[in-house]
């Protein structure tokens, strides 16, 4: 059984320049994979995802109705 969490945030928008959802940082083929994948892939990519935010330039996760303040 899967334990860790999507971190969707009900913000789901590509990015045409880097090909990464606006909302939580994942590829196309990350999401695609996301409901197949277990833990230890799913850290993996919650890893990648939080290095893009960052290089990017940005902070903790934004407050949405699906997640609370961070």
């Amino acid at each position: 059984m899967n334990t860790v969490q999507s971190p969707c945030i009900s913000i789901c928008r590509m990015n045409a320049d880097d090909a990464f959802c606006t909302g939580c940082w994942r590829s196309r083929e990350e999401i695609a994979a996301w409901g197949i994948a277990n833990d230890a892939t799913r850290l993996e990519i919650l890893g990648k995802l939080h290095e893009r935010r960052e290089a990017a330039g940005g902070g903790k996760r934004r407050e949405t109705r699906r997640r609370g303040p961070s």
